[in-house]
């Protein structure tokens, strides 16, 4: 590994990107099946050839994170041990700031 850091950040984006268009994917079919139910309309031929491309879509994002969920939760730990000394870097290095004591001005 070149960049410890940027693999982790790369890591961290692949695994959000992936939950996003599931999650999208997953969503816009919902909606998409649901109008065409509630408007009681028929699905025609030409329909049904996206429809199975997204569930093909959502059906391989699925065997990818199962497959490598092991590696997926050592990187969400990496990933989660990077943020939390990130965070920490930023508290220590405002911790001064914070306390500066100020003296009120009584006149």
């Amino acid at each position: 590994m070149i960049n410890d850091k940027s693999w982790l950040k790369n890591r961290a984006n692949l695994i959000q990107l992936g939950i996003q268009l599931a999650t999208e994917i997953k969503r816009t079919m919902k909606t998409f099946l649901l109008l065409f139910q509630e408007n009681k309309l028929a699905l025609r031929k030409e329909l049904f050839s996206p429809i199975i491309k997204c569930i093909e879509m959502l059906k391989s994002i699925e065997v990818e994170f199962k497959c490598k969920k092991y590696l997926i939760n050592k990187w969400v730990v990496l990933v989660n041990r990077f943020t939390c000394e990130q965070i920490q870097q930023l508290i220590e290095s405002g911790m001064p700031n914070v306390f500066k004591i100020k003296k009120p001005n009584i006149q």
